[in-house]
């Protein structure tokens, strides 16, 4: 502890404090060996006025990658230690240990409001070149066709950068590479799956003991659900064990649900990348007991690829419906679902449902359908049928 605070007391990131707030602290240790001191900013959150500036989508990010050959990534050094604090906010941040009593000169992590001040920041430094290039907190991403733009696009950042005194982790940046690493994921050119450091993490993890564990299993494992057909359907033996009320307990089917989580994401499935110029199909289906859909887009070579998957288990009450409710309920989820990527673009519905192709005509619709129709309305769709034994790839999903 003592020498991470003279470690922060020499970089000027913090200094000796007198203030009335003093937030506990605790040491957390980093991948790489070395540690981050992170404060207990609960207390002072909470009374916080929250900063509500957007933070970047991850899928809107990645979209961006798409029909690019060359990426560069950037890491901004210490991250929020480059925002200075202003002088009547120092005293908030004090935090108390041992040898003292500390406070921020430097943005601290845990700090609510934290993460949308940076968002402003590097959006406000690097507005001007912001259609081109991914941006995501810390992380920038230069993804280009040629090498030759890539160059001219990495000069104009550094440029802003450097106007903005922002300094970059040379060791964590990496210019004008085929594949990279990307929030987690692995990019190539138009290509993405899991990323291997995340996905060792899933393979080490170890069958849970408890609710929260299984709780962290499930979120670990969630951030890659779109690779997984049929996720939901997979991991609903974990999440019935955290509802309240329900007893520990962990036998076949719980078992069954982790190893082939486990499994899937060890295989690091391959999706395409959306491309918002390419021909969309949303393939669904529906049973009693999930709801299912397909993201697919045609590629220049003429072949189909998946984009994300997406499922859900049905609750009680919608089992009760017809197979044509449930048909059409799984429309709407994947439609609501995949909003980010469908909305403005013609999309091909398909489905093994042959009532539906009458949807968008019908005028004497049941109220629910009715309804749920309204929330989707927006959507530029045409409806195809195909028999069921076409429609394989989806049925699995549901």
């Amino acid at each position: 502890m003592n020498g991470k605070i003279n470690e922060l007391l020499e970089a000027g990131i913090i200094r000796k404090s007198t203030s009335e707030y003093a937030s506990p602290v605790v040491l957390v240790k980093k991948k790489g060996g070395d540690y981050r001191l992170c404060v207990d900013y609960r207390a002072l959150n909470a009374n916080t006025i929250k900063d509500r500036y957007p933070l970047p989508h991850i899928e809107d990010q990645v979209t961006r990658l798409s029909g690019k050959s060359y990426f560069t990534t950037l890491d901004l050094a210490q991250g929020y230690y480059q925002v200075p604090i202003d002088d009547e906010s120092i005293r908030k941040t004090a935090f108390i240990t041992q040898s003292g009593l500390y406070e921020f000169l430097k943005m601290p992590f845990g700090l609510s409001n934290a993460p949308a001040v940076f968002a402003r920041l590097i959006q406000v430094t690097l507005g001007e070149v912001s259609h081109e290039i991914a941006l995501y907190l810390d992380d920038v991403m230069i993804p280009t066709i040629s090498v030759k733009r890539g160059l001219e696009l990495l000069e104009q950042v550094l440029g802003l950068l450097e106007k903005a005194n922002l300094k970059l982790n040379l060791k964590k940046c990496s210019f004008l590479k085929n594949t990279t690493n990307y929030l987690g994921h692995e990019i190539s050119a138009g290509t993405i799956q899991p990323g291997r450091a995340k996905i060792n993490c899933v393979a080490e993890y170890r069958r849970p003991r408890n609710v929260h564990e299984v709780r962290q299993f499930i979120g670990l494992t969630s951030y890659f659900r779109k690779f997984i057909r049929n996720f939901a359907q997979i991991a609903q033996p974990l999440t019935e064990l955290t509802k309240k009320d329900i007893e520990w307990h962990w036998d076949s089917q719980q078992e069954q649900a982790f190893r082939t989580l486990k499994q899937r994401l060890i295989e690091r499935p391959v999706l395409g990348i959306y491309d918002k110029d390419a021909k969309t199909e949303l393939h669904t289906d529906a049973s009693k007991l999930g709801l299912g859909g397909v993201l697919i887009q045609h590629q220049r070579d003429g072949n189909l690829k998946p984009i994300a998957f997406f499922s859900r288990v049905t609750t009680n009450e919608e089992r009760c419906y017809h197979s044509y409710e449930l048909e059409t309920l799984a429309v709407v989820e994947s439609l609501k679902r995949f909003r980010i990527y469908l909305t403005g673009i013609p999309v091909k519905i398909v489905t093994d449902c042959a009532a539906l192709r009458t949807t968008l005509v019908k005028k004497d619709l049941i109220p629910r359908i009715a309804r749920w129709w309204l929330t989707i309305q927006d959507f530029d769709l045409e409806i195809e049928y195909r028999p069921g034994e076409r429609m394989k790839h989806v049925d699995a999903l549901s």
